[in-house]
């Protein structure tokens, strides 16, 4: 029996499709071995399932190179997306290894022009992908950045496709190529459409993408799950559809759709970490056993009510707290990028501080 697809689109920051992969992979053995009852104990997950990451970063790096170059290039970029000039000097340092190079930058360059130019790298490389493996189950986790790049991906590629500038067009049908699992964590695809000036060219509403929930094959997904911590930077402006918005269906949002918010933090201190998401106490059962063949993993209900109850035992660091409850929710792409800054600033002063000195 071949093996189910995961397919993962990562976030912001610096990732090749090998980082990904190896993260996601030792995420969930970690998962597998807290089920002290499991049958195959000594199977790892690509026992069960082939992991594949889709990476788009190679086209950010060249930019942050060019910019560093021609420092003209950045202002360019970003006219039009209402930074302001403080932000705009720091942005100058492109060349410095900091947070600004490898976090802020890269929401900045999908919001510009950059948006069209990643969605046709990660449509080529999905159709690709399912071209060289027909008929298997398609699992995909959107993580960050990569739940905008979903969001509008998947809603052109299942609908009118998308032509590359040698004429390519790549295109997948909702019958032949469903998703039957879609894990968006940290979702940032309605902050994405609500605040980029330059939506039109690059981005899709959710409320009109295809890339929601269906069994009637009118969609592109089966199963969608909107998973966000509570601190995460993301939760400043969070999609979070309600039964009834007109999204999709009241029967589909009850059978088809779950969003859960938690405060767990299982792997790091980051609560915005893809880690922390996969093994998190709410996620981990249903994850696993949705991307995982029926009958190859099996746990007592025992097993999964410990994990499903397990205390919070790394409290939110308070610089974390303390910067959520300062800021208010953003009205522009300005605000919630700033907002976005001081948090994950607030995430690595918090988690360096306990590091070095311990809680």
């Amino acid at each position: 029996m071949n093996k189910p697809l995961v397919v993962v689109v990562h976030g912001m920051g610096e990732h090749t499709a090998e980082s990904v992969v190896s993260e996601v992979s030792n995420a969930c053995n970690v998962a597998l071995k807290s089920y002290k009852s499991r049958n195959n104990p000594e199977k790892l997950i690509t026992d069960f399932v082939d992991i594949h990451a889709i990476a788009y970063d190679h086209i950010f790096q060249k930019e942050r190179e060019d910019i560093g170059k021609n420092a003209e290039k950045l202002e360019a970029l970003t006219a039009g997306l209402g930074l302001p000039k403080q932000f705009l000097e720091v942005l100058g340092n492109i060349t410095e290894d900091n947070f600004v190079t490898t976090h802020i930058l890269d929401l900045i360059f999908y919001a510009s022009t950059h948006g069209p130019m990643v969605q046709l790298s990660v449509a080529e490389q999905l159709a690709t992908l399912l071209a060289k493996y027909p008929g298997r189950d398609l699992h995909i986790i959107g993580h960050s950045l990569g739940t905008a790049v979903v969001n509008d991906t998947i809603h052109k590629l299942y609908s009118s496709g998308i032509i590359g500038s040698d004429g390519q067009k790549y295109a997948l049908s909702k019958q032949l190529h469903p998703i039957s699992s879609l894990w968006m964590f940290s979702n940032a695809s309605q902050a994405y459409f609500d605040f980029n000036p330059f939506r039109n060219i690059a981005n899709i509403a959710p409320y009109i993408s295809i890339a929601k929930p269906s069994k009637d094959m009118s969609t592109a997904v089966r199963l969608y799950y909107n998973i966000m911590h509570k601190f995460d930077p993301l939760n400043l402006y969070p999609f979070e559809p309600k039964a009834g918005d007109g999204w999709i269906s009241v029967r589909n949002y009850k059978n088809y759709y779950l969003y859960r918010e938690t405060e767990h933090l299982e792997h790091d201190l980051n609560p915005h970490s893809l880690s922390n998401y996969i093994l998190d106490p709410l996620v981990r059962t249903r994850f696993l056993s949705r991307i995982i063949p029926e009958g190859a993993f099996i746990a007592s209900q025992e097993d999964k009510a410990l994990i499903a109850n397990l205390p919070i035992t790394a409290p939110i660091p308070d610089e974390v707290s303390d910067a959520f409850s300062a800021i208010r929710r953003p009205e522009s792409f300005s605000e919630w990028i700033s907002n976005l800054k001081v948090i994950i600033e607030a995430i690595k002063e918090g988690s360096d501080r306990i590091s070095r000195f311990g809680g």
